[in-house]
């Protein structure tokens, strides 16, 4: 289960870095280890693996908010883990201890769906919330 989830969340966090223009309306930033300068060298570290745990910085808390109401493939239920894919937010979240005050990160736990499942149902939320940026400007 655990490979399956680092190879997921690797494959999404991929995605993402490589179609980061469709989403730079609304998307800072993406933290995860296979994206820092000396990745090999985490990866090594981790046995062949990254960690099946990223985040996403949000230009705006009203976005997140947007990207967990509007998608029923997303649970921010923190009693669930594993199988399914969890995302969290930081502010307010007492498992977190940030300087990210203004509620613009979520937390990803990446679950053992299908990849292209999980890689379309992210890029549908975050277009989604980029569409409404485009109505309004």
């Amino acid at each position: 289960r655990i490979t399956t989830q680092c190879l997921n969340t690797e494959r999404l966090v991929t995605y993402l870095s490589k179609n980061f223009s469709k989403y730079e309306l609304v998307l800072a930033k993406i933290y995860h280890s296979s994206l820092q300068p000396n990745s090999e060298i985490v990866r090594k570290q981790l046995n062949g693996y990254y960690n099946p745990v990223f985040a996403i910085e949000m230009k705006m808390d009203w976005m997140v908010k947007e990207v967990l109401n509007g998608f029923q493939f997303l649970s921010n239920n923190p009693n669930l883990e594993g199988g399914e894919t969890l995302v969290e937010t930081v502010k307010g979240n007492p498992n977190f201890i940030s300087s990210n005050l203004n509620g613009t990160l979520m937390r990803f736990s990446v679950g053992c769906e299908d990849f292209q499942d999980i890689i379309r149902d992210v890029d549908q939320a975050l277009l989604n919330v980029v569409k409404k940026c485009s109505l309004v400007a």
